[in-house]
């Protein structure tokens, strides 16, 4: 077994429901990490697949593997604010439950915050792919330098195609108290909301180096 560290620093959450095939492709992602100092959290909509019996079997191999189930479906935006709300790490990420990690995730991110104290989010570079494998975009291919941004510079750097993909962004927690959390409300983009109203007010730094695949489907 994988033995749990006494004081996690970082959080991935990972809200599901009913997508066992690939949550298992993304608790490993974060458990083949370089950088081995965090905690998993599976927020389980209420599904109605094997997904309990599987991370519980998880959890046996490695501790570091966290789960709670919902009694019924709250609905995605408010299952990945319920895990928001839970952090208890100096860092947390997304992860959802179809996409996957890089194995230099969080060592990367982690050395963006060490190089640039005042950052208080820290995101690698993304490949989007189609479920079939099909590349499609890299928005930090835009990009024409990396490093650290200060507002409002960096909100500007952040709009139309070269938007960060939080799959491959490593928050502070602070960025809760400044955020107030997620916008349930805006369906299909609260992602990039929660980005905007950080990159607007305080200063990010972004590294080229990719660190993540968002998996766009078909449907």
């Amino acid at each position: 077994m994988v033995e749990k560290k006494s004081n996690p620093e970082i959080t991935v959450i990972i809200p599901t429901r009913n997508r066992l095939h690939y949550l298992k492709r993304a608790v490993g992602s974060v458990l083949c990490q370089t950088f081995t100092n965090f905690k998993v959290c599976v927020y389980d909509n209420a599904s109605s697949d094997a997904t309990k019996s599987t991370v519980h079997e998880i959890m046996k191999k490695d501790n570091r593997v966290y789960y709670h189930c919902h009694e019924q479906n709250i609905g995605a935006g408010r299952n990945f604010q319920y895990g928001l709300m839970q952090v208890d790490t100096p860092f947390f990420s997304f992860l959802s439950d179809d996409d996957f990690l890089l194995p230099n995730f969080l060592k990367t991110t982690m050395s963006g915050f060490i190089n640039n104290p005042s950052a208080l989010f820290s995101a690698g570079s993304v490949v989007t792919m189609t479920d079939k494998g099909e590349i499609l975009y890299e928005p930090f291919s835009l990009w024409e330098k990396e490093g650290l941004f200060l507002p409002p510079e960096g909100l500007l750097e952040t709009l139309g195609e070269k938007y960060p993909i939080w799959t491959g962004i490593l928050f502070r927690k602070e960025v809760i108290d400044i955020t107030g959390g997620l916008d349930v409300e805006i369906v299909g983009a609260a992602d990039l909301d929660f980005v905007y109203r950080i990159s607007v007010k305080v200063p990010f730094v972004i590294s080229k180096k990719p660190v993540a695949v968002c998996v766009n489907h078909a449907t």
